[in-house]
């Protein structure tokens, strides 16, 4: 059995479907601001100052936890 997981987030179903032996592909979005923001560009460019350092918030708060569970699992899981 072959699985996508998209929108991965932390990775529970991903994991799970390879826990049942399925080949797994799990994606997620590349950045917070690849979100679609209520009022727009405007309000995207207002939360890129805010944050800062745009590829840690990345890492901390989106994929940092798949990245670390897959890690400690010794995951198979092709991420992309």
């Amino acid at each position: 059995m072959d699985v996508l997981d998209a929108g991965r987030g932390s990775g529970f179903f991903a994991f799970e479907f390879e826990r049942r032996r399925a080949a797994v592909t799990a994606t997620d979005i590349c950045s917070f601001l690849d979100w679609d923001f209520l009022g727009g560009d405007e309000q995207r460019e207002a939360r890129r100052k805010v944050i800062g350092d745009e590829q840690g918030f990345t890492v901390e708060h989106i994929t940092g936890a798949f990245e670390f569970a897959s890690g400690m699992r010794k995951s198979r899981i092709t991420s992309s």
